[in-house]
């Protein structure tokens, strides 16, 4: 919608479930969330798969997730920062965002977000890409690396079509690797979850205990997560600039 602004701040948690999403800006910073979802109850129990507890024995219906409906997401400005999270709960949709700040907090969720402009990755908080999400700089869109730390994790991929441009002179040097390299091993999801119920009632696919997590798909949480240039993309760093890059 022209004009409108979706923000979640402090604690908020929102979730917006439709087939086609056009907002002119979306916020989220402090511990807020957003879960951007398909239509119907197939995306809501998509949705739960995904973010509920993973002691939570509904939990494991993976299965939801290959009738998810998926969204397209469009945003002409985006802005993450502090602790807070933009999260897709149904694969293969696709967030497309024109300018976006990345000052902080978690991008995730099993799907492809397009930037089409501008990405400012700046201010020192972490920055994490996860759950399996494809993070595509697009051609002629410019990634700008200024500050803080970018974590990979969960088989998350950042693609560059276009620029990564490293502008960092006059601050610390930045990384970016797999996240268990950087916090440690706890900070990659699980390949498996228990949920430990059981009654003769439940489902047959509910009955086993152990499910793939489906944050990541199983054996895909484990995958190695990697920054491709791709075409005539360019990985450039200013005079004075440091960074670290580990990871393929």
């Amino acid at each position: 919608a022209s004009g409108v602004t979706i923000a979640c701040v402090s604690n908020g948690k929102g979730v917006v479930a439709a087939d086609v999403v056009s907002w002119y800006a979306t916020s989220v910073s402090g511990s807020g969330s957003l879960v951007v979802a398909g239509t119907g109850w197939t995306a809501w129990d998509s949705s739960w798969v995904l973010y509920a507890p993973e002691w939570t024995h509904l939990r494991g219906f993976v299965s939801a997730l290959d009738n998810a409906p998926a969204v397209s997401m469009s945003s002409q400005s985006v802005v993450v920062k502090d602790a807070g999270q933009i999260l897709g709960s149904c694969p293969n949709s696709v967030l497309t965002w024109t300018s976006t700040i990345w000052a902080g907090g978690v991008i995730g969720g099993r799907v492809q977000v397009s930037i089409t402009k501008s990405l400012l990755a700046s201010g020192p908080a972490l920055k994490t890409l996860r759950y399996g999400t494809i993070m595509m700089v697009k051609q002629g869109a410019v990634l700008t690396w200024q500050q803080g730390n970018i974590a990979l994790a969960d088989g998350a991929n950042l693609t560059v079509y276009g620029s990564l441009l490293v502008n960092n002179a006059g601050y610390e040097r930045v990384f970016i690797g797999e996240a268990q390299l950087l916090l440690g091993p706890s900070a990659e999801a699980s390949g498996r979850d228990w949920h430990g119920y059981f009654d003769r009632s439940l489902p047959a696919e509910l009955r086993h205990g152990w499910y793939d997590n489906p944050l990541c798909g199983g054996n895909k949480c484990a995958a190695t997560n990697q920054l491709q240039i791709v075409g005539s993309g360019t990985v450039e760093c200013s005079p004075g600039s440091s960074v670290t890059l580990s990871l393929p």
